[in-house]
């Protein structure tokens, strides 16, 4: 199955979201620039930001590769049920 076409324009820049109405996270710039160019498994709390850290990779790799597929693994780690409370 041969890859799909990266559009270059686009391929040398990564965009990560700002509003005027909220704060940027620098531990989300970071981890967002570390999961775009390697594998990453982010680990945080409640409200921290991991749904926004895979939505902003995923929307730069539609981006860069406009006919491919975009994959994402989320797993999802509930620890009452893991310990049995």
């Amino acid at each position: 199955m041969p890859l799909p076409a990266v559009n270059m324009s686009l391929a040398s820049t990564w965009i990560f979201p700002v509003s005027a109405d909220t704060q940027r996270r620098d531990y989300q710039l970071a981890l967002t620039q570390k999961a775009l160019f390697r594998n990453l498994l982010v680990c945080l709390p409640t409200g921290l930001g991991k749904t926004f850290i895979a939505a902003v990779v995923m929307y730069n790799f539609y981006r860069w590769y406009p006919t491919g597929k975009v994959y994402v693994i989320i797993v999802l780690y509930i620890f009452n049920t893991l310990m049995g409370h």
